[in-house]
């Protein structure tokens, strides 16, 4: 099954698994995309009579998209082979993919992907294949075409820069189309990735534009390319040339803040003003970006300029422990970050007469139709108060609603306000906030998009594999997540050249969910097929293959298990059962297959005795993700294959905390301080968690550890470092994180001066 959702963002349900494993893993010199080798030992070959061949490329093709190659793996020898193929592009090894190949038989790995750099003239390039450990190899050069460059007018910052080592630098594309990952980043010709995530996502609704943020350790001329995609087939490119040395450009600062005590206790309905005091020593002074973290949302963009100015913003919004992060940005891009406030209280304006309390909305409601919001208003005084109440929305606060409510003393009213949303294509989360008086409350929404209208649609069976000429029937589950009634034709689709065979009308009430069956007469054909079936209605669609055979069915694959949901990072596992159907033993690959771009993860090669069934456990080590997020997992033999979803719990929904309960400081220079911090999974899922020690104001790593806990698990880290010999006493921060949590203390070391 391959499910497609037309969402908000003009892509993919969630970001794409290869390019999210790559930016991930992109630091690394090798990233592997199939390493384990299941060996059941039946005598594999080494892989020294295994011939590779690249059987055809997508070339030409233009800088900056994807380059496609098929590479045929050959098994010359007399016994089985299971070769690890390594791939490269330009001379540099890439990834290895290992598969199975039978003796005397080939197979093709299709396709290979390499993401192709924006070139300002035609250019050639080489992706090659070859057998690991000296094996056979082959090469094909591949023509990639020039593209137009972007005007200077829509990027900033300017294209020539020089700056000191360790910088960060924000790159722009302004006047973006629309967002999705149109933008891929290119750092020292090497792709970095593309402007898609929560962040990057955010910033588009409030800028425009496409960003990418990276720094430089080393000195020397460093390049940053753009490819942006400015419809179906036009490519663009800019390029950015950045001197990196020790007399270049500093960035900008901040010099204080005000308040100056990092907790804020805000009062709804009361703006709190937040204070940066900025610098830049060469006058570069642009504009602060002012994010409210947990949220992805940016608050403002507040502009700047000269060497030193104040930036100031009226925080409104109200979301307990979120944290209020700034961007000081200057002219040449140079950026100072920090995250100087965290909103620890939210309460009422403090002598408010009034109390308020959104108490329900009919949210998520589709596009064009009217938002409801009821609230309760609570009268904190002897006598009866009469306030208008306000209903406010949108991360640029719009006056949608107003009513007057009359509230007698000491009792409590109920107010409802409404709005008729505006019909968009993407799926919206904003604010809507209800005023009253000094008080106020807030609550997000969302607005389902005219590309997400209708019910959601999962095949559930197929009577798959069928004989050529019968009737091949695929049931389906339609649910209606939305709060009206709809009334949708649901059709079904076949075939690689798609064809409607059958369509029908469903109406599904609020919640309700309704089992369809769809058929068709399969036609008369010579040699066993595969091929696609899709059910369809607006907004979604699912998809999986079917078998039609002549003779006798294929293998069959079922999946019995999988134990997600898993943590981030966790390794997924799908427990398939095999089932062959004929009468005679067969030997087949069982493939594990994952995400939206499909990515074949992991293989297991199976013999199974006629009429037999054999179960096989294969795995994935997810990605390092933020958000949670739900996959297709694929496993695949032959002709058959079985689908399931999986979700992956990303970081920012696991509740993994980390406090640092002691330390042996003050210790004296040269001696080993240490720590003690208490790691707590209160998750519903195990994880596993790669913790670091950082030191210093200038952070460095002195310690790690890996820690896996079960659901309600607990452990205790001991941490430490020998300290450098110092004459003066010292003060910093130590500091206990991984990608789930992070604590941190200020640690004192005494100086040999003070002995």
């Amino acid at each position: 099954m391959r499910r497609r959702r037309y969402l908000a963002t003009g892509g993919s349900l969630v970001a794409t698994l290869a390019d999210g494993r790559e930016a991930i893993e992109r630091e690394r010199s090798v990233r592997d995309v199939r390493t384990d080798d299941h060996d059941d030992g039946d005598g594999d070959g080494d892989g020294s009579d295994v011939e590779v061949r690249i059987l055809e490329t997508n070339a030409p093709v233009r800088g900056g998209s994807l380059l496609e190659a098929a590479v045929e793996v050959e098994n010359v020898g007399p016994t089985r082979a299971r070769p690890g193929i390594e791939f490269s592009y330009e001379g540099e090894y890439r990834w290895t993919i290992r598969t199975t190949v039978e003796a005397g038989e080939s197979k093709t790995i299709d396709p290979i992907r390499f993401r192709t750099y924006p070139v300002e003239s035609d250019d050639e390039v080489t992706v090659g294949a070859a057998v690991e450990n000296g094996g056979d190899a082959d090469e094909r050069t591949a023509v990639v075409l020039a593209v137009d460059p972007l005007h200077p007018d829509r990027t900033r910052p300017d294209r020539h820069l020089s700056v000191r080592p360790e910088t960060s630098l924000l790159f722009e594309v302004l006047d973006v189309e629309r967002y999705g990952g149109r933008s891929q980043w290119f750092v020292d010709r090497e792709h970095a990735g593309a402007s898609m995530g929560p962040w990057y996502g955010a910033y588009y609704e409030r800028e425009g534009a496409d960003f990418w943020r990276t720094s430089f350790e080393s000195p020397g001329t460093h390049e940053v390319a753009v490819a942006v995609l400015e419809d179906e087939d036009e490519i663009r490119r800019a390029t950015w040339s950045v001197e990196v040395a020790e007399t270049g450009v500093e960035p900008p600062s901040i010099e204080a803040i005000r308040p100056d005590e990092e907790s804020l206790e805000v009062s709804r309905g009361e703006p709190t003003e937040l204070q940066l005091d900025v610098a830049h020593p060469d006058g570069l002074l642009d504009r602060v970006v002012w994010w409210l973290g947990h949220a992805d949302v940016v608050l403002d963009v507040t502009p700047v300029s000269g060497t030193t100015d104040t930036a100031t913003y009226e925080l409104e919004s109200s979301c307990h422990r979120c944290p209020i992060i700034v961007w000081v940005v200057a002219e040449n891009g140079s950026v100072a970050s920090a995250s100087p406030w965290v909103i620890d209280g939210v309460d009422d304006a403090p002598d408010a007469e009034l109390g308020v309390t959104i108490t329900e909305t009919n949210d998520p409601v589709d596009a064009g139709e009217v938002l409801e919001v009821s609230a309760r208003v609570e009268n904190r005084t002897d006598g009866a108060i009469t306030r208008d109440a306000e209903l406010i929305v949108g991360h640029d606060p719009t006056l949608v609603d107003r009513a007057s409510v009359t509230v007698g003393g000491g009792e409590t009213e109920t107010v409802d306000l409404e709005f008729e949303t505006a019909v968009v294509r993407r799926t919206q989360t904003f604010p809507a906030r209800v005023e009253i008086g000094e008080a106020a409350d807030e609550r997000t929404v969302e607005v389902i998009g005219t590309g997400d209208v209708g019910p959601s649609v999962t095949i559930t069976g197929t009577n798959s594999p069928v004989r050529t000429g019968e009737v091949l029937e695929v049931t389906a589950e339609l649910e209606n997540p939305h709060s009206s009634t709809l009334t949708r034709e649901v059709q079904l689709v076949v075939g690689h050249d798609p064809e409607v065979v059958e369509t029908r009308t469903v109406t599904l009430e609020p919640g309700a969910t309704e089992t369809v069956i769809l058929e068709f007469e399969t036609a008369l054909v010579e040699h066993d097929q595969e091929f696609p079936v899709r059910v369809e209605t607006e907004g979604d669609a699912d998809e999986v293959p079917v078998f039609v055979y002549v003779e006798a069915p294929p293998m069959l694959v079922r999946i019995l298990d999988t134990n997600d949901p898993v943590a981030t990072g966790d390794v997924l596992e799908v427990t398939a059962e095999v089932e062959n159907v004929a009468r005679s033993t067969a030997t087949r690959d069982v493939d594990l297959v994952v995400g939206h771009d499909p990515t074949l993860v992991d293989t297991e090669t199976v013999t199974v005795g006629g009429g037999e069934t054999r179960t096989v456990v294969l795995e994935f080590e997810t990605a390092l993700v933020r958000r949670t997020q739900t996959f297709p997992a694929r496993v695949e033999s032959g002709d058959d294959a079985a689908v399931r979803d999986v979700e992956v719990i990303g970081t920012e929904d696991l509740e993994v905390d980390v406090t640092i309960t002691g330390s042996n400081d003050p210790v004296d220079a040269g001696e080993w301080l240490s720590v003690t911090a208490v790691v707590e999974n209160a998750s519903d899922v195990a994880v596993t968690g790669e913790f670091e020690f950082v030191v210093g104001h200038d952070p460095t790593v002195e310690d790690g550890a890996t820690v896996r806990l079960g659901p309600g698990g607990t452990t205790t880290l001991e941490m430490g470092f020998r300290t450098a010999i110092v004459e003066n006493d010292q003060t910093f921060p130590v500091r206990v994180e991984s990608a789930l949590a992070s604590d941190e203390r200020t640690v004192e070391v005494r100086g040999t001066d003070g002995a």
